[in-house]
């Protein structure tokens, strides 16, 4: 998994998705990992999940938990990623009849 600290280091093209994960809500910078499904982003999320236990714990305070959202490249700018039922990715995965 190659991790960008910028999303203006990817090439994008139309359609083009990115994890993003920032390891605290009160972190003032975000990683971003290039995808290809949103199948693939969950796994980018919970590899970064367990990343956020070990490598951040330096640089974030602990029993604090990482946010993250899929982004998808269109009309030449980054936007938020919604299925077509308006789910973004964490409402997505979640197994038919769960709640938040």
């Amino acid at each position: 998994m190659k991790i960008y600290e910028d999303l203006n280091e990817l090439t994008p093209v139309p359609g083009t998705l990115a994890v993003w994960y920032r390891p605290s809500p009160e972190s003032e910078f975000s990683f971003y990992v290039p995808v290809i499904s949103p199948d693939q982003a969950i796994d980018a999320i919970e590899e970064l999940q367990e990343l956020d236990g070990s490598q951040f714990d330096t640089q974030i305070k602990e029993g604090t938990k990482g946010i993250s959202g899929l982004m998808i490249f269109m009309d030449d700018i980054w936007k938020e990623w919604y299925h077509d039922n308006g789910c973004d990715i964490h409402e997505w995965c979640l197994p038919e009849g769960s709640k938040n």
